[in-house]
């Protein structure tokens, strides 16, 4: 495990690159900008999403969160 230095500006901390001129891809969902938004669902549909963010998970070898399930099935459903 290597320990990274400081980041020189805060782009460079939030993309997570080495790179200080790296910008953030815009293809990639997770590294967008979001905002938050707090909407009540049932409990089956809570343990659907965690079982879809686990699976996703463990088949592309990167963590996916739940927020990434819920903006690509919205993301669908409206057509985007």
């Amino acid at each position: 495990m290597t320990i990274k230095g400081k980041p020189k500006n805060l782009n460079t901390f939030l993309t997570g690159s080495a790179d200080p001129n790296a910008e953030a891809s815009p293809s990639d969902p997770r590294t967008g900008q979001r905002i938050t938004k707090t909407i009540r669902i049932s409990r089956e549909v809570e343990a659907a999403l965690k079982e879809a963010a686990y699976t996703q998970s463990k088949a592309t070898g990167q963590r996916v969160a739940e927020s990434d399930v819920i903006d690509e099935a919205l993301k669908k459903y409206l057509n985007m």
